[in-house]
């Protein structure tokens, strides 16, 4: 059965009997006390007649008691009940003590059978018993100073009895009618009720679905609204739960991903650095192994002295540059965004590499525009320093270094571009990768260790930005596109130097 008809037929069942149960109840109890009440008065009348009738008796005895007997007592007695039947209005009887009739006031075939009430009349007792719409009332006749028969009275309770009837008849309609209005507006107020308990019905029932923002309203300010409330709370408190559950899920996922990631790249490095430091660690292993064996030979002791400071500064600089992409590692959980002004920045960087580019030979330019972006000031430092600086390294005497930028569609683009050798074609795909170099032996002469540009685009990838190699000639061209933001009050914080390039 459906649980919405269930709770109807319900409330309706109990309705219905609570009302039928109630009007039956008041029409039992005020019936009852209308027949009591009418017995009450039929009882009163009846013996205020009976204490006329012994009035009238003993007066009627005394004035006869002072005349000569000129009737029988048959006479007497049906004279006596005359007059009191005329008196009270009733049909009146008399009795002696041997319980035989003296006296009747409308002597006929059809009066009442007294045989069961007249023994308790001789004894001193009243006693009455009704018959259709007839009252027979029986009761003691004394002198004054004994009892000497018994007196009767036939009352009609047709009125009465009529009376209470059309009472009864009344409390019927009217409860009838009582029982239809309120049975119709109780019915309306308990389908209203179990409307609001299926509407949480509902409610739930979406809550527990997943469906935690469709949970229903009741406005009916009692406490069955006030549960509505709750439900729908808890219904969007839940939804927030998981969405931040969610949220810290996919948080979680992109953390065992870049883990994961981590794993397979620190993989691939320990490989490849553990080749790397083979070559300068077997150099510095041979010149030590000569200077054993030639230990008077000046000429190699100056060449291998030369050979163990530089492969010494490149096993340092290899040393440094890991342990600063290390921490980088750590770093990326950290939040050191800031609005930087590119063209105070990076006026500021290359009026640091002049120095260099100087000794050199070289002459940077620099055209960058006012514009801004939203970036980590660290790491831009670490990644213009390392592009400078390999367009130092890798440059041609005499030649120069051109920084310049753009705004484009939101976006800043600042190209480095050089004048030196370039990179060869077939290692354009791979210059961003570990340990990658465009020409080895110069990078081993120069102290380079083919990590720069793969930091510099592994910083980018954590800026939101990008690297590119544009085709240049002569020279290299890199292009490095960042998001634009709007300017701030604050004055840039000086460029920070980094630990080397």
């Amino acid at each position: 059965m459906d649980i919405k008809m269930s709770i109807k037929r319900k409330s309706q069942l109990f309705l219905g009997l609570h009302l039928l149960l109630t009007i039956a109840i008041l029409g039992f109890a005020v019936l009852h006390g209308i027949r009591k009440e009418q017995q009450k008065q039929v009882e009163d009348y009846l013996e205020q007649q009976t204490k006329t009738a012994n009035v009238f008796i003993r007066q009627a005895l005394l004035d006869r008691a002072g005349r000569p007997e000129t009737e029988g007592e048959a006479a007497l007695g049906n004279d006596l009940a005359r007059q009191l039947g005329l008196m009270s209005g009733m049909h009146t009887m008399l009795f002696g003590m041997d319980a035989e009739k003296t006296g009747d006031s409308m002597p006929s075939p059809d009066s009442p059978d007294v045989k069961e009430l007249l023994p308790y009349a001789i004894r001193g007792k009243t006693a009455y018993e009704i018959n259709g719409s007839r009252l027979v009332y029986l009761a003691p006749l004394s002198d004054g100073l004994k009892q000497i028969g018994a007196v009767g009275f036939q009352y009609s309770v047709e009125m009465n009895q009529s009376f209470y009837s059309s009472i009864q008849r009344l409390f019927v309609l009217v409860g009838a009618l009582i029982l239809a209005v309120s049975f119709a507006a109780g019915t309306l107020y308990y389908n209203r009720l179990s409307g609001g308990i299926l509407k949480l019905r509902r409610s739930t029932q979406e809550i527990r679905q997943g469906r935690y923002d469709r949970a229903e309203l009741l406005k009916t300010g009692d406490e069955l609204g006030e549960l509505s409330e709750n439900i729908y709370q808890m219904g969007r408190e839940i939804r927030r739960n998981f969405a931040t559950l969610e949220t810290k899920q996919l948080q979680l996922e992109k953390t065992v991903q870049r883990l994961t990631r981590l794993e397979k790249q620190q993989k691939e490095f320990i490989g490849a650095i553990s080749h790397e430091f083979k070559t300068p660690l077997t150099v510095i292993r041979a010149y030590l192994d000569l200077l054993d064996l030639y230990k008077d030979d000046a000429e190699l002791a100056a060449q291998a002295k030369t050979s163990l400071v530089k492969e010494t500064a490149r096993l340092q600089e290899m040393v440094d540059t890991i342990l600063r992409l290390a921490a980088l590692d750590l770093y990326e959980f950290q939040d050191h965004e800031e609005i930087i002004g590119l063209q105070s920045f990076l006026g500021e960087l290359t009026n640091r590499m002049h120095g260099k580019a100087r000794k050199f030979g070289l002459h940077i330019h620099a055209e960058i525009p006012d514009v801004y972006v939203r970036g980590d000031r660290e790491h831009l430092t670490i990644i213009f320093v390392n592009l400078l600086d390999n367009a130092i390294k890798f440059n041609q005497p005499g030649g120069e270094i051109r920084l310049t930028g753009c705004l484009d569609s939101g976006k800043v683009k600042i190209r480095v571009s050089d004048t030196g050798i370039g990179i060869p074609e077939e290692r354009r795909a791979a210059i961003f990768e570990p340990f990658s170099t465009a020409h080895k032996a110069l990078y081993r002469e120069l102290g380079g260790t083919g990590l720069g540009l793969a930091l510099v685009r592994q910083l980018l990838d954590k800026q939101g930005g990008t690297i590119e190699l544009l085709s240049g000639s002569p020279g290299a061209v890199f292009e490095v596109t960042l998001e634009a933001a709007e300017a701030v009050e604050t004055a840039d914080a000086p460029a920070k130097e980094p630990d080397g390039a």
